[in-house]
């Protein structure tokens, strides 16, 4: 992965200002056709009032005159001040910042190399996809450049969702930027919620997070549409700017990321994948299934049967191991091999049935083992 992912992540941030504005404000006509209409109706009264008062004071001295013209004209201004309705309008600014959530996967998918081996290719242990998403957050400067603009709240999920296991202030928020200009004292007194770093600590770089505890993986499921869902619903308004999904897109149990995906464009969110691992489907061979009487007598024999099941391995020979330990054993006592069955695998999922046929010649109570390599 590299570090130029962080071009698709320049998203708008939010205004950062908390200033309270006092300020005359008037009713003023709202539109063109308004404005022409009261400018009409204006002219019309101060000329008829000027023409009557005129007319009828002709008698008067002209100073009386136009005293007289004056303070109707001032009734008819008092009138037009009332009815643009003068007042003051006080605005408080508030800051909201900027907002993105950094959703990572856990599932042990995770555990599986980076690529898939070739044949010929060195025999020395590959960097997994965990090691690879380690060092993407841990050792590279992602989650600081994110913090220039936005809030980074991190969050993991494998069979369900967790987090915010850290909240990430924005470097441009005016809240940390006064904490750190201010005493220590000052900066660590206020509070903070749960998962974010106190006022003044807005400085701290991503390194102060364990990340490699946070993000071993560890769930058998990766329900990535139903955490998606989690996400969108506690993590939105018009703030947010977007997800960034960390994962190997093997999305195996729950809800289909699809209606994930559709919600998102319905909060009118944003979400970006950072993909890890190879496109090819990872070879896996597990054994799926064992099937053996749990009583049996002495002398009887009897099956026990397990159903081999590949990925990525069609016509490949497989060793099936039976392995046995007597349950009294100790625990750090290793089970014997008892038999072995070599099979060829048939299609992607398809199951391998192998038998074996075990007589028991003591009473005792037994632990049996299928190992499949």
């Amino acid at each position: 992965m590299n570090v130029s992912l962080l071009k698709t992540l320049l998203l708008p941030a939010a205004t950062d200002t908390s200033d309270i504005v006092q300020t005359l404000d008037f009713d003023w006509p709202k539109s063109f056709e308004a404005w022409l209409g009261w400018t009409v109706l204006g002219v019309v009264l101060v000329a008829w009032v000027g023409w009557w008062y005129v007319r009828d004071t002709r008698s008067l001295p002209k100073v009386a005159t136009a005293w007289m013209l004056l303070l109707r004209l001032a009734v008819l201004a008092a009138i037009a001040a009332i009815a643009l309705n003068p007042h003051y309008r006080t605005t408080k600014e508030l800051y909201k910042p900027s907002r993105v959530a950094v959703l990572v996967d856990t599932s042990l998918s995770m555990d599986f190399s980076e690529s898939i081996p070739t044949s010929g290719a060195s025999t020395a242990p590959q960097r997994t996809r965990y090691e690879a998403v380690l060092e993407l957050l841990r050792n590279s400067p992602v989650i600081d450049k994110l913090r220039e603009h936005h809030q980074v709240a991190v969050y993991t999920f494998d069979h369900k969702l967790e987090g915010p296991h850290r909240v990430f202030q924005a470097k441009n928020d005016p809240n940390v930027l006064e904490a750190e200009g201010g005493s220590r004292e000052e900066a660590s007194g206020g509070e903070a919620r749960e998962g974010e770093a106190r006022p003044g600590e807005g400085a701290e770089s991503s390194n102060s997070l364990n990340w490699a505890a946070l993000l071993e993986p560890r769930g058998h499921d990766t329900r990535l549409g139903g955490a998606l869902l989690d996400l969108l619903k506690q993590f939105s308004g018009e703030t947010v700017s977007g997800i960034i999904v960390v994962t190997d897109g093997a999305s195996n149990a729950g809800i289909d990321p699809r209606a994930a995906n559709a919600d998102a464009k319905k909060r009118n969110v944003r979400l970006v994948t950072v993909g890890v691992g190879s496109t090819q489907p990872q070879p896996n061979l597990e054994v799926a299934q064992v099937n053996a009487p749990t009583h049996v007598a002495v002398g009887d024999p009897y099956e026990i049967k397990a159903h081999v099941q590949g990925r990525g391995l069609t016509g490949q020979s497989v060793i099936v191991e039976l392995k046995r330990k007597p349950d009294a054993a100790a625990d750090d006592v290793a089970p014997t091999i008892v038999a072995t069955r070599t099979i060829r695998l048939a299609a992607d999922g398809e199951f391998e049935e192998v038998s074996f046929e075990q007589s028991p010649t003591d009473p005792e109570k037994i632990r049996f083992y299928v190992e499949a390599r």
